[in-house]
């Protein structure tokens, strides 16, 4: 054992640290996570569009169709019934984000309905707010999966696993029982492409990133690390769970869900 695999191996002792407390912190919102209904057959098929630059060529067929944060910008946004729209950053509750997101939604397609992170509901402005939209649920996927941890049954209501959003949602749609999932823009390029000062995301660039902060990108170059390490043990998760998780994005990032592994089947 060299120096990199002690250090990754007390890494993910400490997530598993990081996991309790989050779980600790959650257990009082527990019977408030609801059950998320959404009248549909079991062991289906479903797509997630993430906000990659790739997620431009999506080609939505007739499946269910979940989008997140700024995915309501998309053009696929408003020609699907019924679209689902995930937030969980909690820029939202920070106030970093603006609620009038969720009415630039709304007008995009009034058939939206919202999934929320459960962490939102200590903020009262969110709850008054949320009242008048549609939310059908709430949910608790903020574990980090790990080497320990990734042979886990994704149950709807349970402390499931995520982190980032893309993650959170993959957490969510096996939580739901569907059994193919179609991804769209799950590039995890966005640090690289802000380096090289190019789009971040399908509509443009993040301005909240200081790409030009040296501590700014050193703390990000390291989270990309971290986010590759995550969705190799959820990709090993998904499988563990018989999900089918087809990546239509070519990044060599996110090459642990292989478009071409389920082509045999």
């Amino acid at each position: 054992m060299n120096g990199w695999d002690i250090k990754e191996f007390f890494d993910e002792v400490i997530f598993e640290f990081y996991n309790l407390y989050n779980y600790i912190h959650s257990i009082k919102y527990k019977n408030k996570i609801r059950k998320i209904d959404l009248d549909r057959d079991a062991d289906g098929e479903c797509s997630l569009i993430l906000n990659g630059p790739s997620s431009v060529d999506c080609k939505i067929n007739d499946t269910d169709a979940y989008f997140v944060n700024y995915g309501f910008k998309h053009k696929c946004f408003s020609e699907v019934e019924q679209p689902i729209l995930i937030i969980v950053d909690t820029q939202l509750t920070k106030d970093k984000w603006d609620y009038s997101m969720m009415d630039q939604a709304i007008k995009n397609n009034p058939s939206v309905r919202f999934i929320f992170n459960y962490k939102y509901l200590s903020s009262k402005k969110f709850r008054e707010y949320v009242k008048d939209i549609k939310c059908i649920g709430y949910i608790n996927n903020s574990r980090i999966p790990t080497r320990f941890n990734w042979q886990k049954k994704l149950i709807m209501g349970s402390f499931n696993f995520g982190v980032g959003v893309a993650e959170q949602s993959l957490s969510l749609l096996a939580s739901l029982n569907y059994k193919k999932i179609n991804v769209y823009g799950f590039d995890g390029n966005n640090v690289l492409l802000g380096l090289m000062d190019k789009d971040t995301h399908f509509y443009g660039v993040d301005e909240s990133k200081k790409w030009f902060d040296s501590q700014f990108t050193a703390r990000e170059l390291r989270f990309l690390s971290y986010f590759i390490d995550r969705n190799y043990w959820l990709s090993k998760c998904m499988d563990y769970n018989n999900v089918k998780v087809i990546n239509h994005s070519d990044s060599l990032i996110t090459s642990m869900y292989d478009k071409n592994k389920f082509k045999a089947h």
